[in-house]
């Protein structure tokens, strides 16, 4: 059985760049476990981790799924598209544009109507 400082050791009996690497790396791991900044956990434990995981994913996607079909439902309900209001406002402002040309033109023709009184009341 290997100890964590014999495999550390072995590196130094192979000269290549991953070797150099590699004895960097176990260094660095060997100083931060020492300080019990990590720890070195059983294949049972990570199998047991990724399996929390796996669990919290699965409620996750379940909960997006059920977000989703309740955006789906909601979006059905909206009103109709802004482009068929937009349409509906733009009819309402030209239907008023020309209620108003034809109050201007009655107001212009009252307006010409009373100068013209005034003009022969002046007159007189």
């Amino acid at each position: 059985m290997w100890t964590l400082e014999g495999v550390h050791m072995l590196g130094f009996f192979i000269k290549s760049e991953r070797a150099k690497t590699f004895r960097k790396f176990t260094a660095e791991l060997l100083a931060e476990i020492k300080r019990g900044n990590a720890k070195v956990v059983s294949q049972k434990d990570v199998d047991a981790i990724t399996r929390g995981y796996k669990s919290q994913i699965v409620q996750k996607n379940n909960k997006i799924a059920l977000l989703e079909a309740e955006l789906a439902k909601l979006k059905n309900q909206l009103p109709a598209p802004a482009t068929d209001l937009d349409e509906l406002h733009v009819k309402i402002l030209e239907a008023n544009r020309m209620i108003l040309e034809g109050t201007r033109h009655q107001l212009n023709a009252a307006l010409e109507s009373i100068i013209t009184v005034r003009k022969r009341r002046d007159k007189t």
